[in-house]
């Protein structure tokens, strides 16, 4: 016998909400700068007239798939009506044509596995599948994780149900437990299943009578509790209780010796998980909120999700792990919102067919070891090198790939507001302002070659994954040292009047009027603006792309003094449903850079409202590029001080974290303008110091990273990691022996390692220590 502790529920893995304390730094210019599910759409697009799932329309539930972007053919996912069997619901359903997948951890022998615990978006960063639900049960105990359900993927064992339990450890029971068994020649059906070993591992039709309150059974065998098939299955999922067995309700918590009453217990509301299929031949993924997540949505007992599920068309299904291990997210986003306030890491987990598109034929595939390494390519500091030479980007994408990193992000439109693409809606980048050979200056631009495309091309040839970044709402550059403007704004490319205005001390002044260099800021609320970045957006998303961010999307670069324009203060008044009699002194006194001790209602409204502004923009920069692009990802470059990024206008949090709880500056409704969930991926700037690689909080690298983990509440996988080129230590290079920390520190401790900038790797000659620092981590794995 293989002996199993009896938990059957998971493990909650704590986690909270610290108070950070910091300064912003003043940033070079060239520094990227910042400023995203329970997707509850309000209005679900009306599905079509042919859906091919008309028999679950028809019982009300809402053809939602349009909402989460692209998915394979196949498969489609629906929104349930407000309520379920007589009670208030959330809850959401992929159904697909095709087969599943099983990830967990690797336990086949029922001894403890030391592999990480998952949550679904780690998951989902590892294998980009279209749809992921959490799977069976599993605990932790002295240092090892186990498996408590059964997981086969391809035909190989992952993971045996386990095989003993016991209320007291006197009386040992041997309970069969349920699965959902996918065969080899097509047949799916719920079963109950016993491990004896390697070559006693059993099917059965009926569960073994087990009840905690009679004496235990003999142990399952090939003919007891009936005559065994042997298992054979080349993918399974375990959990229980078994909840529909040839069309009809079964709903086995007892003899499979659940807890009717306790944790997740089979008699009692709860948020559920579970797996079915249908007559027709299809797979069904079940998901439910409940705890009250969602006011009054307490959840369904097990019996209840086999009746759903049985409406629904399923012949064949099995509870899956429930309460806050309970979990789907489509394309990365999430539907119900987990019962913990955030994911939990899981034992295993289902999948859907994989989002993304087969690899070009003529090019390696794109495969990660590990958690990703992201290096940004600033267009100006760069554009010495690559402006002109489509040589050099292969070269120095070879030297990337050789080092260790997994992907690359191409900035490809600068503070100048100009693009690197073939560009249809605004003007290619000729010049752009950098420093080079000592001197500011503008580098020209000869040559005709569709700049972002070659990139693309040399990073599939090499097996690196391509995104796309972006400067979001600029409009030009001020130049400095004797450099003449650039950009849109300056050439009437675009409306002057599009141009943010600052409540300057000496009155409102256009962000055209600087008397500074940098970048020239467009007003984030003004409707076309951002439909002017949104159709720029849609250009980038017909590329060849893994993924697409937004730097820079925030207000300007005048903190508090930004945005008074016309637009900002018509958006504001109508939003709060009232006037703002002396503009924008009621607000803030002209010249204000500093909150004050006490901050009025109204300014906390007014910080609330731009936090919503750059919000409803992200959400709509989402859609566009998901409606475009399909499986390619969205997300948002932000830096990580957080205590102080009201500043630029942006909430870059989950809407579940409640920003009044932790500072005075924010209103209760804050935390509704948090748009990680909007995200499929972030990149966080932990741009501390080099005598400040570790630690636990703001202005440390590793605080920065953690305290990210716990804003993002799991809404969006995130990676962090330092600029080495402008944060204090790194300014005259020489700092190769800290590098290899700071990928430790890091890439623990986020979802990813992102690294400001290759010029500085460039120059300074950091691709050893890189290397060495990768090398490491990796070895750990």
């Amino acid at each position: 016998m293989f002996l199993l502790a009896s938990l059957v529920s998971c493990c909650l893995l704590a986690g909270g909400c610290q108070t950070p304390s910091g300064e912003i730094p003043e940033w070079p210019w060239t520094d990227p700068e910042p400023p995203v599910t329970p997707v509850d759409p309000p209005t679900p697009p009306a599905p079509p007239a042919d859906d091919p799932n008309a028999g679950i329309v028809a019982l009300g539930w809402s053809n939602v798939t349009s909402t989460f972007g692209s998915l394979p053919d196949g498969i489609q996912v629906y929104k349930s009506p407000a309520e379920l069997q007589g009670k208030k619901a959330v809850a959401f359903i992929a159904v697909t044509s095709g087969d599943f997948e099983v990830w967990g951890l690797e336990d086949p022998e029922l001894k403890g596995s030391t592999d990480p615990l998952k949550t679904p978006a780690q998951v989902y960063e590892d294998r980009a599948p279209a749809v992921v639900v959490n799977g069976g049960y599993f605990y932790t105990d002295s240092g090892k994780n186990y498996a408590a359900s059964l997981a086969v993927n391809d035909g190989r064992l992952l993971s045996p149900n386990i095989n003993y339990a016991s209320q007291d450890w006197v009386s040992i029971y041997y309970p069969t437990r349920g699965a959902f068994l996918g065969h080899a020649d097509g047949r799916y059906e719920a079963a109950w299943t016993y491990y004896a070993g390697p070559d006693r591992h059993y099917v059965y039709q009926a569960p073994a009578a087990n009840a905690w309150d009679a004496a235990p059974l003999a142990v399952p065998s090939a003919s007891f509790p009936e005559t065994a098939a042997a298992f054979e299955a080349q993918r399974a999922i375990g959990g229980g209780p078994v909840l529909l067995k040839g069309g009809e309700i079964r709903d086995t918590g007892a003899e499979e010796l659940f807890s009717a009453t306790t944790d997740v217990g089979y008699a009692i509301d709860n948020p559920r998980t579970a797996i079915g299929r249908t007559a027709d031949g299809k797979t069904v993924l079940f998901v439910c909120e409940g705890r009250n997540m969602t006011p009054g949505v307490s959840g369904f007992t097990t019996a209840a999700v086999a009746q759903i599920l049985k409406d629904l068309g399923c012949t064949e299904a099995l509870n899956l792990d429930g309460g806050g291990s309970s979990c789907m997210l489509v394309n990365g986003r999430e539907t119900i919102a987990p019962s913990d306030g955030k994911q939990r890491a899981v034992g295993s987990a289902v999948m859907l067919a994989p989002a993304k598109a087969a690899p070009d034929p003529g090019n390696p595939p794109v495969t990660i070891v590990g958690k990703p390494r992201y290096v940004w390519i600033d267009a100006a500091a760069n554009f010495p090198y690559f402006a002109n030479d489509p040589g050099r980007i292969a070269s120095d994408l070879k030297k990337i790939k050789e080092t260790g990193f997994t992907d690359i992000i191409v900035d490809v439109r600068p503070t100048e507001a100009t693009v690197l693409w073939k560009s249809k809606v605004a003007p290619e980048a000729k010049r752009l302002a950098t420093w080079h050979n000592g001197t500011y200056g503008y580098i020209e631009r000869t040559a005709d070659f569709d700049y972002l495309q070659a990139f693309i091309d040399a990073g599939r040839k090499l097996g690196l994954r391509v995104n796309a970044a972006i400067n979001t709402f600029v409009g030009g550059y001020h130049g400095v040292y004797g450099l003449e403007n650039e950009g849109p704004l300056y050439r009437g490319d675009i409306p002057v009047s599009w141009a943010s205005v600052d409540n300057d001390a000496g009155g409102l002044k256009s962000n055209l009027d600087l008397t500074t260099g940098g970048a020239v800021f467009l007003s984030p609320t003004n409707d076309e603006v951002q439909a002017y970045v949104l159709a720029l957006l849609g250009e980038l998303a017909a590329y060849d792309l893994d993924g697409i961010i937004l730097d820079r999307c925030r207000f300007d670069d005048f903190g508090l003094r930004s945005d008074f324009s016309d637009s900002a203060r018509a958006k504001f008044e109508a939003w709060q449903g009232a006037a703002v009699t002396n503009w924008p002194s009621d607000i803030f006194a002209p010249g204000t850079t500093e909150l004050p001790s006490d901050l009025t209602s109204l300014q906390k409204r007014w910080l609330a409202f731009r936090a919503k502004t750059i919000h409803d923009f992200v959400a709509a920069a989402a859609d566009k590029v998901h409606s475009v692009g399909g499986d390619i990802r969205f997300g948002v470059y932000v830096g990580a001080w957080y205590s102080t990024y009201y500043d630029s206008g942006v909430n870059w949090a989950s809407p579940r974290y409640d920003t009044s709880k932790y500072y005075p500056w924010a209103s209760s409704d804050y935390k509704d303008y948090g748009f990680a969930d909007h995200c499929d991926f972030m990149m966080l700037g932990c741009y501390a110091g080099t005598t400040a690689v570790y630690g636990t909080t703001e202005w440390t690298m590793q605080g920065f990273a953690k305290r990210g983990r716990e804003l993002l509440c799991g809404d969006t996988v995130f990676a962090g990691g330092p600029d080495v080129g402008n944060s204090p230590g790194f300014e005259n290079g020489g700092a190769g022996n800290i590098i290899p920390s700071t990928v430790d520190a890091c890439i623990n401790a986020a979802d990813g390692y992102f690294c400001f900038d290759l010029c500085h790797i460039r120059m300074y000659d950091y691709w050893d220590a890189f290397k060495q620092g990768f090398d490491n981590y990796l070895n750990t794995l």
